[in-house]
């Protein structure tokens, strides 16, 4: 995890989740905070809410979806290269202002 940490610490670009620190006891990363959680929880929470759902156009969604790929061609296109490995909605994060992060 200290090898992901260092990765993380390198990367910057808006639709990349911020890394602040690490916590060796017990072992953690630190990044910013999301406001909205993940997006798998927004999804689910959109379903149980017209008001939310109102909120999700599909010109939204769209944003949303092009967020995640700019997040992902950052990340394809570094020197040397960053596989995710485990791109789906729970570990995509987004910001109160519907802002996707990788």
């Amino acid at each position: 995890w200290l090898q992901e940490a260092g990765l993380l610490a390198a990367l910057r670009h808006p639709n990349v989740v911020n890394f602040l620190g690490v916590c060796h006891l017990p072992p953690c990363i630190l990044t910013e905070y999301c406001s909205r959680g993940s997006l798998a929880e927004v999804l689910i929470r959109a379903r149980q809410s017209a008001r939310l759902a109102a909120e999700l156009t599909w010109r939204r969604r769209l944003a949303m979806a092009l967020d995640a790929a700019l997040g992902m061609l950052y990340l394809h296109n570094r020197p040397a290269p960053i596989v995710h490995r485990d791109l789906k909605s729970p570990n995509l994060l987004v910001e109160e202002s519907w802002r996707v992060k990788v």
